[in-house]
């Protein structure tokens, strides 16, 4: 190899490593929206039936009944005028695949839980003119993930990955709002 090569590829991979930082850099810029906000509730739900009670060879007390579960109620937002297409979400650190259902209007309210027939409402989503849509968690796919949802799923209770005209994106909630609980019967 003489001294002009050497140079030559010398030159090729400082450029070739300065392209890959300017496309990271670009990639991580570009990765969140100011357009596009999402919306996350947690409700504990306590089960109707209480819990039957168990006792081991040991003599230690094991709950054989129904554990308590948790409703989420998550929801995207974005330009009536582009389509939204979720990908995955990451719910306290968990990925779930997110399966959307359009909503026609808004505001979306719930019933208060600690007045199910009284006439107080809890709004999950305010009116608005953007195109809303419900996400409900589901088995996550196997497969890629982006690396900085994954990473943002470390730090936010809430990170919502979708793809708008061609590209990845992500949404993160630091904390999802706590809804009172409801008691199944």
């Amino acid at each position: 190899m003489n001294k002009k090569t050497g140079k030559h590829l010398y030159i090729m991979k400082y450029t070739l490593l300065l392209l890959s930082i300017l496309f990271i850099f670009s990639s991580l810029n570009s990765q969140t929206r100011t357009d596009v906000k999402i919306y996350g509730y947690v409700q504990p739900v306590s089960r109707g039936v209480s819990p039957q009670m168990d006792v081991d060879e040991a003599g230690n007390i094991k709950s054989a009944g129904t554990k308590p579960g948790t409703n989420y109620f998550i929801y995207i937002a974005g330009p009536a005028s582009v389509r939204i297409y979720p990908i995955e979400m990451w719910v306290k650190g968990e990925k779930y695949s997110a399966k959307p259902t359009s909503v026609s209007n808004t505001p979306v309210q719930i019933a208060d839980p600690s007045l199910p027939d009284g006439p107080n409402k809890i709004t999950l989503v305010p009116k608005t003119t953007k195109k809303v849509m419900m996400l409900t968690p589901g088995n996550a796919i196997t497969g890629k993930s982006l690396a900085i949802a994954m990473s943002k799923a470390q730090i936010n209770e809430l990170v919502v990955v979708y793809k708008m005209n061609g590209k990845f994106y992500y949404a993160a909630l630091k904390k999802l709002n706590i809804i009172e609980r409801a008691n199944m019967q």
